[in-house]
């Protein structure tokens, strides 16, 4: 699941940095893997620890939703696509493909369909970013703190996730997926599969492989 799956999900009204640990593993994967939360609730403040609890239900919801009938039913339904047009064999890891794809068209059905949830997502975003104390406690590290902010103010004044709702916005940020993985895709290929991404994205729409998550809120 990706992010704000996570958020719409699991978010707690009023609890900013429970929520905030729902999306931390997602969205800082470099600062979550020198971040693994130590099991002694002692060690934190109340507010500090909500932020632990967020990440640990990150955990143990992925667990759930990669392993669901609704997630392998999209990750095959992709692959079938892959295949009738002809471009599995073009796809550089075309299973990571098929995975990464099916979270963010989970999102973007998301965010078409719940655009309050949006708003307070990055509500929660703007009030953590403004609680120094509890960010120094977390990051004791200066740069770490520093990346943690700078990022932060970055993801919320772009609001980049409302742009999942335009289909070629969303191939944009499945290929920038790619870069952050390591994984090098010629310019000649992305080009080539790019328009073909476009038509599988646009005969998905409404697709209950991907739009499950609207109906089973709390309940995944």
């Amino acid at each position: 699941m990706n992010f704000f799956g996570h958020y719409y999900t699991d978010s707690i009204k009023g609890n900013a940095w429970y929520n905030m640990g729902l999306v931390f593993p997602d969205l800082f994967r470099d600062l979550y893997r020198k971040h693994i939360p130590s099991r002694d609730i002692n060690n934190y403040s109340e507010t500090a620890f909500e932020f632990i609890k967020g990440m640990r239900m990150h955990i143990e919801r992925d667990k759930f939703f990669h392993h669901c009938d609704y997630f392998h039913k999209g990750e095959e339904l992709l692959k079938v696509f892959f295949q009738q047009k002809m471009i599995i064999d073009k796809i550089p890891r075309s299973w990571f493909m098929a995975h990464v794809l099916t979270e963010l068209l989970t999102d973007k059905f998301l965010v078409i369909h719940e655009k309050n949830c949006v708003e307070r997502f990055y509500e929660d975003m703007y009030n953590t970013m403004d609680d120094i104390k509890t960010v120094n406690e977390l990051f004791k590290d200066s740069i770490h703190k520093t990346v943690f902010l700078s990022r932060m103010r970055l993801i919320h004044q772009d609001k980049f996730i409302f742009a999942y709702a335009n289909n070629e916005k969303l191939i944009a940020a499945l290929w920038r997926v790619y870069e952050r993985a390591g994984i090098g895709v010629a310019m000649e290929v992305k080009n080539n599969i790019t328009p073909i991404l476009l038509e599988i994205v646009n005969e998905l729409n409404n697709n209950v492989n991907f739009n499950w998550v609207l109906y089973n809120r709390k309940q995944v």
